[in-house]
């Protein structure tokens, strides 16, 4: 279940930051499904990589938040930023739910056979 903030609150980073690091050993990719979703997700990249918590992010985005952050060789989780309708449909699939803030939802997919 997601945990969501008050509105006009985004609080999306934290929660993204402890979930990240409660499956250590994935490095997950940030993808970003809705395209008016990136502020946002841009934000989250940088919280974590302020707190060392490791990610990567699509090659589409690295102009955005930088070279380093690029994704290395080899399957990897996804937290997704999408809005409710791209959300949907991803839940139906079987992404989980991390956080949600106004109108961007936070999703996982795992590469581990347990989904967590």
């Amino acid at each position: 279940m997601a945990l969501v903030p008050p509105k006009g609150k985004c609080t999306s980073a934290p929660i993204v930051d402890a979930f990240v690091r409660a499956r250590p050993g994935e490095v997950p990719t940030i993808r970003i499904a809705a395209h008016d979703t990136w502020p946002v997700a841009a934000g989250v990249a940088l919280y974590l990589v302020k707190r060392g918590t490791p990610i990567a992010v699509d090659d589409e985005w690295l102009n955005v938040v930088g070279r380093s952050l690029r994704e290395r060789p080899g399957p990897h989780a996804r937290l997704v930023f999408a809005d409710n309708p791209i959300a949907d449909a991803l839940r139906r699939r079987g992404l989980i739910d991390v956080a949600s803030s106004d109108e961007v939802r936070v999703l996982f997919e795992s590469t581990r056979s347990d989904r967590q």
